[in-house]
């Protein structure tokens, strides 16, 4: 099985932490850590060894960041997957792929991604060895002119991360699945929102 090729990994969110506590979080345990999740100015997702996320996550919250283990054990979104990617290239030519009817952006390369079906491809197979750029893909979308997020999920965490990427600028950030709210009434004020 492919699973069974991915190292056993640790994931831990780290927030209210400047990225350069961050890198010298990283640079202390030899870089042996890597960001497989940049989410937002306040969040980032590290992954590691478990030795090496412990004194980490020592170093990080003695600075006052606020750190949390996620109940992953693999390295998603790192070179560590890369073994369960050469298992989705033997069967990734069999998915039937167009290029998008309008602009679709990765979170892997924080661009558009690609009318040419194959390198469609290689991005849906590649992001999982791959960090996420969310705030970098981000940023691209508001500098194209995107103002309008409408997040669709259970949670609505990325909606957060919207308005904490873009901060004081013009833009509108809604889910229409929000925690806070029952199915119906989050779809209304999402409906509401978005007609104001």
């Amino acid at each position: 099985k492919a699973m069974d090729l991915i190292p056993r990994a640790k994931l831990m969110t780290v927030g209210a932490a400047s990225r350069e506590t961050i890198s010298e979080a990283l640079k202390k345990v030899k870089d042996r850590i890597l960001v497989s999740m940049d989410n937002c100015q306040n969040q980032v997702v590290l992954c590691g060894n478990e030795a090496d996320m412990k004194e980490a996550y020592d170093f990080l919250t003695a600075k006052g960041a606020i750190c949390s283990y996620m109940e992953f054990d693999r390295g998603y979104h790192t070179p560590a997957y890369e073994p369960v990617c050469d298992e989705f290239r033997k069967v990734n030519h069999l998915l039937n792929v167009h290029a998008p009817a309008v602009p679709v952006y990765s979170c892997m390369t924080a661009d558009q991604y690609p009318s040419d079906p194959n390198g469609i491809r290689r991005i849906m197979v590649d992001q999982w060895a791959n960090p996420v750029r969310f705030r970098a893909m981000i940023e691209k979308m508001y500098e194209d002119g995107v103002r309008i997020f409408v997040e669709t999920g259970a949670r609505g965490n990325l909606t957060h991360f919207v308005d904490d990427i873009l901060q004081n600028r013009p833009h509108l950030a809604v889910a229409s699945n929000d925690f806070r709210r029952t199915g119906t009434s989050g779809v209304n004020h999402l409906a509401a929102q978005l007609a104001v």
